[in-house]
């Protein structure tokens, strides 16, 4: 009998993060569990203690109800399991694990590029592109059955494609696949010793160069790597935010459930709250004139959902920065 079916979420290190808790923001409120001997590879798992309380709306219901209900309480779970394997090293995450990583540890383009070189590319369900212009626009297109990239409306010679869900070739032994960016979502008959295979496999995916063939086009427009351009970039988005009416704006780094969030907060500010991104908000409560690239990548926005206290936080201010025009602008996605 096969093992049972599992939905996993994988990351890849980059190479240059020997220390496999590198890929973790911080490790201090987290308990450690070494893993089994034998199983192939090394590794650990790091669950964040779990956050609960009453949903947000109990209190507003309170008000109108005769009694008052208490049985009610969210509770939310984080969980990374960190592999080591032939060298290279991988993050599972578990619930809302992802919102432990650092994401500059982790390989960008690895889910994505595994995901291309898997599905059948007349077999797609879901795509999701951006394209930047004046404004950062984002698209999710979903088929009511497998389908090509023409039913999806892609504009190949603009568009970005960012996340893609489709149907595996019949030689790609998974049962569904989901590449989004640096996270590769998967469904495998998997036992707990069978993730280092499966790892070898996922990675394997990743370095070909089979997507070639019908999605040769992501290539076109790809993330700015030379470092002499990024700092470039960075001067020029630092020496923007100092002037008294900046052209730089915030803008969600992925398409996001709007009707789930309540309000965004800021780094420094916290307490004061919109219910959009709002850069004046950031900038009111910051020395404008002490600002750096380093003290933007270490600033976040926070996000409030509806369903509990949770704070979506999807990465730092450089993950939602942009320039205009478009092209003078700095994207880390």
């Amino acid at each position: 009998m096969p093992p049972s079916l599992q939905k996993l979420h994988v990351r890849l290190l980059k190479t240059g993060f020997h220390k496999p808790e590198a890929a973790l923001e911080d490790t201090r409120k987290l308990s450690i569990y070494d893993l089994r001997e034998g199983l192939g590879f090394t590794g650990r798992l790091y669950v964040s203690p779990p956050n609960q309380g009453p949903p947000r709306w109990l209190k507003f219901v309170n008000t109108g109800v005769e009694g008052e209900v208490k049985e009610l309480t969210n509770r939310t779970n984080a969980a990374v399991l960190l592999i080591n394997r032939n060298k290279r090293a991988f993050a599972i995450t578990f619930g809302h694990g992802r919102h432990l990583l650092n994401e500059a540890a982790l390989e960008s383009d690895f889910g994505l590029k595994a995901a291309l070189n898997s599905l059948r590319h007349d077999s797609l369900r879901s795509v999701d592109s951006f394209a930047i212009e004046e404004q950062t626009v984002h698209k999710r297109s979903q088929a009511s059955r497998a389908s090509g990239l023409e039913v999806f409306g892609i504009d190949v010679s603009h568009d970005i494609m960012r996340a893609v869900t489709g149907i595996p070739r019949p030689e790609v032994a998974l049962q569904a696949v989901s590449g989004n960016g640096g996270t590769l979502s998967i469904s495998a008959h998997t036992d707990f010793k069978g993730l280092g295979p499966l790892n070898d496999r996922l990675l394997s995916l990743s370095r070909k160069r089979t997507y070639r063939e019908h999605f040769a086009w992501v290539d076109n427009v790809r993330r700015v790597t030379d470092p002499n351009i990024v700092v470039d970039l960075d001067v020029k988005l630092v020496a923007d935010l100092k002037k008294s009416s900046p052209q730089s704006y915030l803008a969600p780094p992925e398409p996001i459930d709007w009707d789930q969030i309540l309000q965004f907060g800021y780094t420094h500010a916290r307490k004061q709250r919109d219910v959009d991104m709002n850069l004046a908000t950031y900038l009111g409560n910051v020395d404008r004139e002490e600002l750096t690239a380093e003290t933007l990548q270490e600033d976040w926005i926070y996000a409030y959902v509806k369903t509990s206290t949770i704070l979506w936080t999807d990465g730092p201010y450089t993950t939602a920065w942009f320039l205009k025009p478009a092209m003078q602008g700095r994207s880390s996605f």
